[in-house]
């Protein structure tokens, strides 16, 4: 799912790893810093406040970034065409659900920061705030 790749850059920037005109854009020596060393919560909360309001990718807003008892909150936004009917609604809950912890543990600035700072939870809404799907990962 490719929203989740851009999610998973979204969040690889933990350690200010975006560039100044590229906030998505992720250097490689801050990312493996990154992976050694994950920055505390703090930090990846003001390197994702940039991209509030942003979208990550096609049919997916971050609203909001936050921190709830060490915990990485990511509240997320779909696009109201990636979920206009309820088959479209599903298939985007099935392929989050599926993609989302793969698409984490990937990189690894984020495994190392999930498992030393206390997971991370995404949670989706419709444009109108009513809840899709919420989705969390402890460990990879």
């Amino acid at each position: 799912m490719r929203l989740m790749v851009t999610l998973a850059a979204g969040v690889a920037l933990l350690s200010g790893c975006g560039g100044a005109s590229d906030p998505l854009a992720v250097d490689p020596e801050n990312a493996a810093r990154a992976a050694a060393t994950p920055p505390e919560m703090a930090a990846v909360i003001s390197a994702l406040e940039p991209l509030e309001g942003r979208e990550l990718d096609e049919g997916l807003t971050l609203r909001q970034a936050r921190a709830d008892g060490g915990r990485l909150v990511l509240d997320l936004v779909a696009d109201a065409a990636a979920i206009a009917t309820s088959a479209e609604r599903d298939a985007f809950r099935f392929s989050f659900e599926r993609d989302f912890a793969q698409q984490m543990c990937a990189a690894p600035a984020l495994r190392s920061f999930i498992s030393e700072r206390g997971g991370v939870t995404a949670n989706v809404s419709a444009p109108d705030g009513s809840p899709i799907l919420s989705r969390s990962i402890d460990d990879c």
